[in-house]
């Protein structure tokens, strides 16, 4: 089992992600955590909420599994598939700004923000 599937907040994935990184003994470790943050949230993440495709979801499985510390696509747990978005304004909030704000300012009360953004979107096991 992926010790993340029992951490219900963001804020919790985030904390045990970079102590992954800082516990892998190479070099840098916030650094390459902090650029693959911001790969993933400030630019997959925005890109995808525009423009939802395949070719975006798995960009944004990909730098998922880099941010989990994991060099190999693990195609049993990851759905390939675009999320059905039936409520196009909360995936833009969620996509755009919450992630972007998440992405620059990793704090308790924009994680709080970026989760209650996920909820109202309606998509499952899409944070």
């Amino acid at each position: 089992m992926n010790p993340l599937d029992f951490m219900d907040t963001s804020e919790e994935r985030y904390q045990f992600r970079r102590r992954l990184f800082e516990r892998d003994g190479k070099r840098f470790p916030r650094l390459r955590h902090w650029l693959l943050w911001i790969l993933h949230n400030n630019i997959v993440h925005p890109i995808l909420g525009l423009f939802p495709s395949e070719r975006l979801v798995r960009w944004h499985k990909v730098t998922s599994q880099w941010l989990n510390h994991r060099r190999r696509l693990d195609t049993t747990v990851y759905k390939w598939e675009i999320p059905k978005v039936n409520k196009r304004l909360p995936w833009l909030i969620h996509n755009i700004l919450s992630h972007s704000l998440i992405g620059l300012f990793p704090f308790g009360w924009a994680f709080r923000w970026h989760d209650s953004t996920a909820e109202k979107m309606g998509i499952p096991d899409w944070v």
